[in-house]
């Protein structure tokens, strides 16, 4: 007998909806990945992509977000794993202004 595989179910952190929000207000542009992605965010702004995993303060990484993290890195990209609007909007202007200075 074959048990059909239950898909991740829907949970958001409470607080990613309001980053997002903050982070396209700023002038970026956000794509909300789906449950079990390995990340939450896709975020580009000012030409510079970032990846991001929104967590409540004191949440841990799942042991996928870990492997992704691990990848993104060993590809040369940024992992970051941010708890407020502050965190995001201080990566993508700090990650902004270094990688346009010339």
């Amino acid at each position: 007998m074959t048990t059909k595989r239950q898909p991740p179910k829907e949970r958001r952190d409470g607080n990613e909806r309001h980053i997002i929000d903050a982070l396209e207000a700023a002038g970026a542009f956000v794509r909300q990945m789906r449950v079990g992605a390995g990340f939450d965010l896709l975020v580009i702004y000012q030409g510079v992509t970032h990846v991001m995993e929104v967590k409540q303060p004191g949440g841990k990484l799942t042991p996928n977000e870990k492997l992704t993290q691990s990848k993104v890195i060993i590809a040369g990209g940024s992992y970051h794993i941010v708890n407020t609007i502050d965190d995001a909007l201080e990566i993508i202007r700090e990650r902004g202004e270094y990688e346009h200075e010339y």
